[in-house]
């Protein structure tokens, strides 16, 4: 059976790092998240993790370690493989929307 829509409007925003709010959504192993990043998110470690996304509005770079720096605009989808080191970049003044899908671990 399907799941029911998605209740975003009804999520609380959480704070989970300085510069970034995000509203997750769970189930079965998977989750869902609306995440907005602010210019003031300084991404200090390496994430390895998986993640598929959508960029909803705004522009932002993804430093991948050893390899290259990649911008993602509105529109712009992205896959990122596990254990593929990467880091946001979000340029001052800029204000980035996306929807992100990964395993919940």
């Amino acid at each position: 059976m399907p799941e029911n829509p998605i209740p975003f409007n009804e999520l609380a925003w959480t704070e989970p790092h300085k510069g970034v709010r995000e509203k997750s959504y769970s189930s079965k192993g998977q989750k869902i998240r609306l995440v907005e990043f602010h210019d003031d998110f300084i991404e200090e470690d390496w994430c390895i993790k998986n993640h598929i996304g959508y960029v909803l509005s705004g522009t932002m770079k993804i430093d991948f370690k050893d390899s290259e720096l990649i911008s993602y605009s509105k529109g712009d989808g992205l896959i990122i493989d596990d254990h593929t080191p990467h880091k946001v970049i979000i340029a001052e003044e800029e204000q980035v929307s996306l929807i992100l899908v990964e395993q919940d671990h």
